[in-house]
């Protein structure tokens, strides 16, 4: 049901009378990825924990439509692909997208996958800034040869790194910012023993008022006296 004629051609004969002559042979066309030939019906299948529904033959486009999407989904910022089993053998399991890095995928005693962990978005290296693609590059690989960063799932992190001169400059930045805080942090903090001094002066003078005025009032009544 699958088979497709290669080519084929038309014959015009002397009584005007067409006939239809095929050359070449019918030759299946590849299954869709994650599907397989099944023997019973000749058309490709979806692979186990796969859904079988949304891949079908259509006779008239001579073409398989749909694909075969995994049964299972995955947690955030996971997707589906295929990993080693065995030295021979791949399995579909749920992996991190590139760029993340925390989650992985694994099967108890009795074939379950269970997932661990989560997905999180790993920080740029030094001297990377993150692109338009989510992933991180190097700020200066456009003008320096010698910076090379990618993504590398088997590390779960970035492999690489970016050139020196441009992570003295951010090292130099970062000083910059570092110093500047403890600046700013240094003046908040003598504006606030400031303020401690001239609330203590300020106490001080309210307590010496009193004994004026009374100091005054005693003076005043001797002379009055006398």
């Amino acid at each position: 049901a699958s088979m497709v004629r290669v080519d084929s051609k038309s014959v015009l004969t002397e009584n005007s009378s067409v006939y239809v002559m095929m050359t070449g042979n019918c030759a299946r066309l590849p299954c869709p990825q994650f599907s397989s030939l099944s023997q019973e019906s000749g058309l490709c299948k979806c692979q186990p924990l796969f859904d079988g529904t949304k891949l079908h033959w259509n006779a008239s486009a001579k073409r398989y439509v749909g694909e075969c999407a995994p049964s299972f989904s995955c947690p955030a910022h996971a997707m589906h692909a295929e990993v080693a089993a065995d030295v021979v053998k791949t399995r579909l399991a749920c992996v991190c997208i590139n760029g993340y890095a925390g989650g992985h995928m694994a099967w108890d005693e009795y074939g379950s996958r269970v997932w661990h962990g989560a997905c999180k978005l790993v920080p740029c290296p030094l001297g990377a800034i993150r692109g338009s693609t989510g992933l991180c590059q190097c700020a200066d690989a456009a003008d320096d040869e010698t910076s090379s960063l990618e993504w590398a799932p088997w590390l779960g992190g970035y492999a690489g790194k970016c050139s020196d001169k441009i992570m003295q400059q951010i090292l130099a930045q970062r000083r910059e910012k570092e110093q500047a805080e403890l600046l700013r942090l240094r003046e908040k903090q003598e504006q606030r023993l400031r303020e401690i001094q001239n609330q203590h002066l300020r106490k001080s003078t309210t307590t010496r008022t009193p004994d004026n005025h009374t100091n005054k009032s005693t003076a005043d009544g001797l002379n009055n006296t006398g």
